[in-house]
């Protein structure tokens, strides 16, 4: 839907404001669970043109706006109520933090003269929100409020992206201002001039090996780094939940660094004289508890991060502060070192590491043989999205990213994300149907989704991978207490019903070739909604552990 912008000259009240900011700087959807506190902007929204996306849960909202800003790269906007409201969505603001992704959270607060007195529905936003959001206001007077909306758009682009929290008084969008909102002007972008330290490092090593990730990301920046990487000979290793980055069909892709990597693709960043990092910030998960570099050269690391101060003393090396696309921009633009082609042995073995690892012979193993089976089924466009759970380690190991933004995975390990963010991804224009990956306990947590999909016409595939049970919790307990299962079973609907009341097409498989010919008949009808129930064995707990039948872990 395209938005219309508002008459010229109008004078008008603070709602009308707020929504002429969001127009102006592009916002055509929020995604919101309505509340009387702030009925005054979502009219002037509707007034506007703005698609109002009215979803089932507030988290669902939340993931669904954080999800369009990591498509978008702009703030997407999510609207709540209140305390109840506001608290419910509090996973995608923390989603959006981890993410490093553009957010704004406007919340209609209880009026001005019940803040502070504990009254219906009230609390302090700014004092909760603040250690997870970038930055959470909440004005007190009419003429504040332009002011404090400004400053959240800024903070939500500036420097490192992440999540802003505005909070109005219902009172106050109902005030007459008379004043036009301005619009925003960007967010200061993080310097560039890193290239050059990057190139001169990598330049005189042996052994290299260069890390991306963090936000910021776009299709031109993964298309850059694709260029200087093959024109160097380098190998490229992304980090957790950042296989887009790089079309994983390239010469130089050799891996990600989520929660179970590639084993040989340790032990070569282990063994690498030069690790460069650029944009990623190197957290617990893409080093494996901060181990993988603890003992690496400080001359031999450099990080180039949007917000240095978020990094700094985690690593021994060098940090500098610098912007990940500008600098793979950079990069692209200069020439190969003459010892370049010395390092394409190396790189074409670390990519054949790879390969072997995210191939699906394991034997028995019907869901990967799925996975990849699904993956060559579908398109380059395609995108795919997960929540949380054991069943994402087969996504992340046998699907081939091979386009950017075509992968939707929350960084801070949210399960419920799948489905919404699929959602969003819908509505925001992709190109065919987006396929959402659940277990059966992540894909329960935000099912009702399903019913804002159908209302606005998204066409997503839901594959809900249903072993009976928390199987991650279940993993860690088994290590724990082998055999001592309590509080990870789980009893589960009839997904084909609940997908057929949902206005989906449905289909139950418990074999790969099962699962590849209805995924075939979803991928040719893309156009509809549909539902995929893939039956596991709960004994195959993640795709190299198992289940003893006493009790613990085995290898798979």
């Amino acid at each position: 839907m395209t938005a219309h912008p508002p008459a010229a000259g109008t004078e008008g009240t603070v709602a009308a404001d707020l929504a002429d900011l969001l127009v102006t700087e592009g916002i055509d959807r929020v995604f919101t669970v309505p509340g009387e506190s702030f009925l005054p902007l979502l009219d002037a929204l509707h007034e506007r043109g703005v698609q109002v996306v009215t979803c089932r849960h507030e988290n669902g909202a939340a993931f669904m706006a954080q999800a369009a800003g990591r498509l978008t790269g702009r703030p997407g906007v999510c609207l709540v109520s209140r305390a109840p409201g506001a608290t419910n969505a509090a996973i995608g603001v923390h989603e959006a933090e981890q993410a490093g992704t553009p957010m704004l959270m406007i919340v209609g607060q209880a009026s001005t003269g019940l803040l502070g007195r504990h009254a219906f529905q009230e609390v302090d936003l700014v004092r909760v929100f603040a250690p997870m959001a970038k930055a959470a206001y909440q004005p007190v007077a009419a003429g504040e409020v332009a002011g404090a909306a400004r400053d959240a758009w800024r903070a939500a682009v500036s420097g490192r992206p992440g999540p802003a929290v505005l909070a109005v008084p219902t009172d106050l969008l109902r005030a007459s201002t008379g004043v036009r909102t301005a619009t925003v002007a960007s967010g200061d972008s993080p310097r560039a001039g890193r290239a050059e330290a990057v190139a001169e490092l990598v330049a005189g090593a042996h052994r290299p090996m260069v890390i991306v990730g963090g936000g910021r990301w776009s299709a031109e920046a993964a298309a850059d780094l694709r260029r200087w990487a093959e024109a160097w000979s380098l190998p490229i290793a992304v980090e957790f939940r950042c296989q887009d980055y790089l079309d994983n069909r390239s010469t130089s892709y050799v891996g990600d660094l989520g929660l179970a990597p590639s084993p040989a693709l340790a032990r070569r960043i282990a063994d690498a004289d030069v690790c460069v990092v650029i944009g990623g910030e190197l957290g617990d998960i893409a080093t494996q508890g901060f181990s993988l570099f603890a003992r690496r050269q400080p001359e031999s690391l450099l990080q180039v991060v949007d917000d240095p101060s978020r990094v700094r003393g985690r690593h021994p090396g060098r940090v500098r502060e610098g912007g990940g696309p500008e600098t793979v921009r950079a990069l692209a633009q200069l020439p190969a070192p003459p010892g370049a082609s010395a390092w394409q042995g190396r790189t074409g073995t670390a990519r054949e590491e790879w390969v072997e690892w995210t191939s699906a012979h394991e034997s028995g193993d019907e869901l990967a043989v799925a996975v990849r089976g699904m993956s060559e089924l579908a398109s380059e466009h395609t995108v795919v999205s997960v929540g949380a759970g054991n069943y994402t380690g087969w996504v992340q190991r046998h699907w081939t990213f091979r386009q950017y933004g075509t992968q939707l995975a929350p960084r801070s390990g949210s399960m419920g994300y799948g489905l919404p963010s699929a959602v969003a991804a819908a509505l925001g224009g992709a190109q065919g149907p987006v396929v959402s990956f659940g277990g059966d306990g992540c894909f329960l947590m935000t099912a009702q989704e399903l019913a804002t999909a159908a209302r606005y016409g998204a066409g997503v595939v839901a594959v809900v991978v249903n072993n009976g049970m928390y199987g991650t919790i279940r993993m860690h307990q088994e290590a724990a207490y082998p055999g001592r299962v309590a509080g990870t079973m789980l009893t589960n609907p009839d997904f084909m019903e609940l997908g057929r009341a949902y206005d989906c097409w449905t289909h139950r498989a418990h074999r790969a070739e099962e699962v590849l010919e209805a995924f075939a008949d979803c991928m040719a009808h893309p156009e509809r909604r549909s539902l995929i129930e893939i039956v596991t064995a709960p004994d195959r707990i993640t795709p190299t552990r198992s289940l003893l039948r006493g009790g613990g872990l085995s290898p798979a």
